[in-house]
């Protein structure tokens, strides 16, 4: 296959993926057939079922595709200096997720749990528990000497705030939302930065280039 085809097929695909998210988000799981799937993707009745070989496996796709784009959205680390403006950009990046695929995620996790297994809840939640350990890494430190429960408590929380946010998107206006995520980054604002920990090299540019304070004397 010659990249052109591979980039159409790949298309094909993502097209039918992203369909079936619209169709979540309209219609509900009890919505998801064959044949909307394809008629909001523009594409023939056959292409749903030559590309994926049963419900549950597309499913399983736009659940892979939604988890993808989380990582993607939360692999960058923020501003760096900052616990409580860290915390705020994470809470950015986790809004400007779509809201379709937000409820599409919580559908179909709440559906594989509704049929016995908790399996993909596990792998989602352990993700982006991951994503917060990774964020919050430099903070590792500070969180030990001086936060009830240290790191691990850090993440846990940040972990929670995280899914609420998820869910609160459905419901609560995003300013509500950052009112919360303001009070808990002031709340955890002091909590040192590990100097030893690289920065993001974006981060270490603007560094580099910044005015230095004025000097009090």
């Amino acid at each position: 296959m010659n990249r052109e085809s591979h980039r159409r097929t790949n298309d094909t695909r993502r097209t039918l993926i992203e369909a079936t998210i619209s169709v979540i988000a309209q219609h509900g799981l009890a919505g998801v057939t064959t044949r909307r799937v394809a008629e909001v993707a523009g594409t023939p009745l056959g292409s749903v079922h030559y590309w994926f070989a049963s419900k549950e496996a597309l499913l399983d796709a736009v659940a892979a595709h939604v988890q993808h784009a989380t990582d993607a959205g939360l692999g960058t680390p923020g501003s760096g200096f900052d616990l409580g403006a860290q915390i705020g950009w994470l809470f950015d990046r986790t809004i400007e997720m779509p809201l379709e695929d937000h409820l599409a995620m919580f559908e179909i996790l709440a559906h594989s749990v509704r049929r016995g297994g908790t399996g993909l809840a596990d792998a989602n939640h352990e993700q982006i528990r991951a994503q917060a350990v990774q964020l919050l890494e430099p903070w590792r430190d500070g969180a030990d000497a001086q936060l009830p429960g240290g790191f691990a408590a850090l993440v846990t929380l940040v972990h929670t705030t995280i899914i609420g946010t998820w869910f609160g998107h459905f419901s609560a206006d995003t300013e509500t939302l950052r009112g919360g995520i303001r009070l808990l980054g002031a709340l955890l604002r002091d909590v040192p930065r590990d100097p030893a920990v690289a920065l993001d090299p974006a981060v270490a540019a603007d560094a580099a280039v910044a005015p230095a304070a004025p000097n009090p004397a």
